[in-house]
């Protein structure tokens, strides 16, 4: 995962379509900097698709309920470009609310999706809107919704566990956020301060709170305590101030000069390159 940011701009350039990885990674595999994505891609009004009714996670929409239009970056095929299309978007239903995508992230998964490496595991379509980082402003509300009000800023948790218990994931398996507008359970909702950008909340659902999972539920890491990072990445870089903010000392490896640099200013006590021979003495 990464810490850039995808905006559509008001006027999308009908020129090519954005090819995975060379166009994405250049840009999402940095060490946590945040981007404005402003490279004209392929618009293909002609796609006969209906990605907002085929790919929903509840429900499907009532008869007579009208769609609206959305721009959204949709995945047909492994190995194809990715395509800037135009989707019908059902209104929210129960328990639901329609959200204004303000910024996604983009994550080193959405290339491996766009590259065949990782195929979904509970996608009921051939194609879907790749996104699973998005934060945004909710724009309208489904019955019984009355944890959140039109005009919140907010991110959406990236996964929900299906009907028969599995984990689904945002993006891979049902429609996510690389569109002007996404449809989410109210429940998966966590509102955010006017403070913090949409830019910067669009990564908390992955590459913050990925790491963040490792290091409290998984590891259990406390004050005081050691831990190495290998790799600093997307989730290094926020697993390494989010070990500093638990007062853990922190050693850092990556082969990448620039990345040990990075880590050090962001507080990792120690930067090792993986074939270092202190490391094996450390």
């Amino acid at each position: 995962a990464s810490a850039m940011a995808l905006r559509f701009s008001e006027a999308v350039t009908p020129c090519r379509a954005l090819s995975p990885p060379s166009d994405i990674i250049p840009l999402a595999y940095w060490l946590g900097v945040s981007y404005t994505y402003s490279q004209p891609v392929c618009l293909a009004p002609n796609r006969d698709i209906e990605t907002g009714t085929r790919n929903r996670r509840s429900g499907s929409r009532k008869e007579g309920d009208p769609n609206m239009k959305s721009r959204a970056a949709v995945a047909f095929e492994a190995g194809k470009p990715l395509e800037i299309v135009e989707i019908d978007v059902a209104p929210p239903q129960k328990g639901e609310v329609l959200i204004k995508v303000k910024a996604a992230g983009v994550c080193l998964s959405d290339v491996h999706f766009l590259d065949g490496t990782l195929k979904p595991g509970y996608l009921k379509s051939e194609y879907v809107t790749l996104g699973h980082e998005v934060a945004g402003v909710i724009e309208s509300l489904g019955s019984s919704v009355t944890s959140v009000a039109v005009g919140d800023r907010v991110i959406v948790i990236a996964g929900e566990r299906n009907e028969r218990g599995a984990i689904t994931t945002l993006g891979f398996d049902y429609d996510g956020g690389y569109a002007e507008y996404v449809v989410a359970k109210a429940e998966l909702l966590v509102k955010i301060p006017d403070s913090l950008g949409f830019d910067q909340a669009a990564i908390i659902p992955d590459a913050v709170s990925t790491p963040w999972a490792a290091i409290t539920s998984t590891a259990g890491m406390k004050s005081g305590e050691s831990a190495a990072v290998f790799g600093i990445g997307g989730l290094g870089f926020h697993a390494v101030q989010l070990l500093s903010i638990l007062g853990c000392r922190t050693i850092a490896i990556d082969p990448r000069p620039e990345a040990r640099e990075k880590a050090l200013e962001i507080g990792a006590s120690h930067a090792f390159d993986p074939a270092d021979q202190g490391l094996k003495e450390f």
